[in-house]
């Protein structure tokens, strides 16, 4: 996939290689999904960009 800079990004939350809840469009509102996880997973969640099909961007 093509990604061009109209296309649309989203934050998925990312715990030991699982997505926690749904992707959000702002990365504000994806940390405050870790906010509310136990203190545990919070410390090894993750942000990463997704494309809104789901795809995870690869940035280099």
């Amino acid at each position: 996939m093509l990604i061009t800079e109209n296309t649309p990004i989203k934050f998925a939350v990312i715990v030991n290689g699982v997505q926690v809840g749904t992707p959000q469009p702002t990365k504000t509102l994806a940390e405050a999904i870790i906010l509310n996880l136990p203190p545990q997973q919070r410390q090894l969640a993750e942000i990463r960009p997704v494309t809104t099909g789901g795809a995870e961007l690869l940035l280099g």
